[in-house]
């Protein structure tokens, strides 16, 4: 029999800001079988943050369309970061319904999708702080009083990536320096005065090989927190993206211009075979390599 995934309960909630108190169902007897309808998933794809999103939108979408109830775990990482509008059950309620319901998915209702990904106020307040401290030491540099576009960057160059052979040989791909280069040459050229926000999860190699002739143009998050970092780079105008869930779900919900690596996945491979690309990037992203 499948089961709700083991990561689920591992999740930690340690986070330094408060969560909103949720309502949690113990027994599917306290669920209307008979009168609701209820969509949910299994959350099986991966723990991944930008992940979860992709699954809680598809599901949600879906509860829109048919009128339903969406069924979450509760211990989900979403609930670090989001105020969900969901039904939350324990493990063992979800195991009793998997098999009987599944989740169906669609790629609507994007006002309500982007409704729902509000940061909790906890997480919006430190990021606040993080882009006011950016945006004040580039201004302090500065010598003149033009206005700062923002523009967030995220760099995904973890291990998953760079050293796992499997995610590389099945399609995966991680965008190089001349892309994150050229990506920020665009944006210079385009709106002038420029601020840089950059998270990743290699801020080593970030930090050796994105660099500016002028100070504060470019800040580095301290990436304590990926709900943090997230929040931070939605603040800016525009978006240099990495590739990953992470990476589209801040572009997404950022707006403005977005560039993206053109080069994910990889040519030929398994994965390419599986990803339609004019579906995954909306038509006003810009591919780059």
């Amino acid at each position: 029999m499948k089961t709700w995934p083991d990561y689920i309960a591992q999740v930690r909630f340690d986070q330094p800001w408060e969560l909103p108190v949720i309502h949690v169902i113990y027994s599917i007897e306290d669920l209307n079988l008979q009168n609701e309808r209820y969509v949910f998933t299994d959350f099986d794809l991966s723990p991944g943050l930008g992940n979860e999103m992709f699954q809680y939108a598809s599901i949600l979408a879906a509860a829109l369309d048919h009128n339903a109830k969406v069924i979450m775990p509760m211990r989900c990482s979403l609930r670090r970061a989001f105020d969900l509008d969901a039904v939350f059950v324990t493990s063992e309620v979800a195991n009793s319904l998997l098999g009987i319901y599944g989740p169906q998915t669609r790629a609507e209702a994007q006002a309500a999708i982007k409704k729902v990904f509000t940061f909790l106020p906890g997480i919006r307040e430190l990021a606040k702080k993080e882009f006011d401290s950016a945006m004040a030491e580039r201004k302090k540099h500065l010598q003149t009083t033009a206005s700062i576009t923002t523009v967030g960057v995220h760099i995904r160059h973890g291990v998953d990536i760079v050293k796992i052979s499997s995610n590389y040989n099945h399609g995966h791909a991680t965008a190089d320096r001349k892309y994150f280069l050229h990506a920020m040459n665009y944006f210079r050229k385009k709106y002038g005065t420029v601020l840089f926000i950059v998270a990743s999860d290699d801020m080593k190699w970030a930090k050796e090989n994105l660099f500016s002739n002028e100070t504060g143009e470019i800040h580095f998050l301290p990436s304590k927190y990926r709900e943090v970092d997230f929040a931070t780079l939605a603040m800016c105008q525009h978006t240099i993206a990495s590739t990953g869930t992470f990476s589209w779900w801040i572009s997404y919900i950022t707006g403005g211009e977005v560039t993206y690596y053109a080069r994910w996945p990889r040519e030929k491979s398994v994965l390419s075979t599986y990803v339609n690309k004019t579906d995954f990037f909306p038509p006003n992203w810009i591919p780059m390599v």
